[in-house]
């Protein structure tokens, strides 16, 4: 990750169901994580993930496209929806793979899966033959496999969703441990469940992601998820706080979320209103984008994912690089030296 500024790094997330839709020729992804590369104002690099409910290009044959395009980026899911309904010891030759192709360059996120029509998510899980009520216990177990497995060699696992014996992968990824975040954006609603979301990441993973949250709900989440990771190991140091959040940037605010509007109402089939956009987006003139993203690294926020919500990705990145990074960038790093100076 950068070091350009303290405690902030960008990444760009790229719309894999574009390709789908024919807005985008696949190979415009891997050039668009090029352009970021080059820029030398991004990070990494993450697509979605999705069978039925949103179909899009796979998600780690995306990766490895964008592998072969790139360097340094680090490459990343956003999330991988479709975890709970992959086999642990496929999708684990896979993912090491990956992060053998890219040199130790791969970061994966998993979630739950379940969002979008209900009716296309129900018949997602059904094809697959998984109930939705499983969702929680087999992403756990498949956690546990391929940790066993990339770092193991002879594992046998008895579990309640898969067993086996003796096996052992190969490649294993060059990072070592390879990092699993869980990505998470729990309603509220029920505080029990909400805890128990929160608590599964303290617990279990590697780092954090979530999305559509202000600064201060971020901000609020983030200080819950720090106790808890202490409660839980001891520690809430080396812990990766992301945010994914869409992202639409132009001089003039209104054209900016005319086009926000217009991707996003095509893209989810969803009636977008301005309400949402406004509080849930970081969308309007550069100025208003830079100091939402000074706010959320204000929360304790480090990775920020621009999902770049245009059809015109490449248009839209170099906005990003040119008109607001470089600033974000240069305001935590004042800030950073002013509360250095105080203590």
């Amino acid at each position: 990750m950068s070091e350009v500024a303290p405690g902030i790094s960008f990444g760009v997330s790229l719309s894999n169901r574009a390709v789908v839709m024919g807005k985008v020729k696949a190979s415009e992804l891997a050039e668009v994580a090029r352009v970021a590369e080059d820029s030398n104002e991004f990070d990494s690099a993450w697509v979605g993930d999705s069978l039925i409910a949103k179909p899009r290009l796979e998600a780690v044959t995306s990766l490895v496209s964008i592998a072969m395009r790139t360097e340094r980026l680090k490459l990343g899911t956003a999330c991988l929806a479709t975890f709970p309904l992959r086999h642990p010891v496929l999708f684990a030759h896979q993912w090491a793979s990956l992060d053998a192709i890219s040199d130790g360059r791969s970061l994966l996120a998993v979630c739950l899966g379940g969002h979008g029509p209900q009716e296309y998510v129900e018949r997602e899980f059904a094809t697959m033959g998984v109930p939705m009520k499983e969702r929680v216990p087999r992403m756990l177990e498949g956690m546990t496999v391929l940790r066993r497995l990339w770092s193991e060699d002879q594992v046998t696992h008895n579990g309640r969703f898969y067993q086996f014996e003796n096996v052992t992968i190969g490649p294993r990824p060059v990072q070592q441990p390879c990092p699993i975040w869980i990505a998470n954006n729990p309603s509220e609603s029920d505080p029990a469940v909400f805890e128990r979301a929160h608590r599964r990441v303290a617990k279990y993973a590697d780092g954090w992601m979530t999305g559509s949250l202000t600064a201060p709900d971020f901000q609020r989440r983030w200080e819950m998820l720090k106790a808890l990771r202490r409660e839980e190991q001891g520690t809430d140091a080396n812990f990766p706080s992301s945010l994914h959040v869409r992202s639409n940037v132009n001089r003039d605010r209104e054209s900016a979320f005319k086009e926000a509007k217009q991707f996003l109402d095509q893209y989810y089939s969803v009636d977008h209103k301005r309400g949402h956009l406004e509080t849930e987006c970081v969308i309007g003139t550069p100025e208003d984008c830079i100091e939402k993203f000074v706010a959320y690294v204000k929360t304790g926020c480090n990775v920020i994912m621009i999902r770049l919500v245009s059809w015109n990705p490449r248009e839209q990145l170099e906005r990003w690089v040119t008109e607001v990074l470089p600033e974000v960038r240069k305001r935590v790093a004042a800030d950073t030296k002013a509360a250095a100076a105080k203590t």
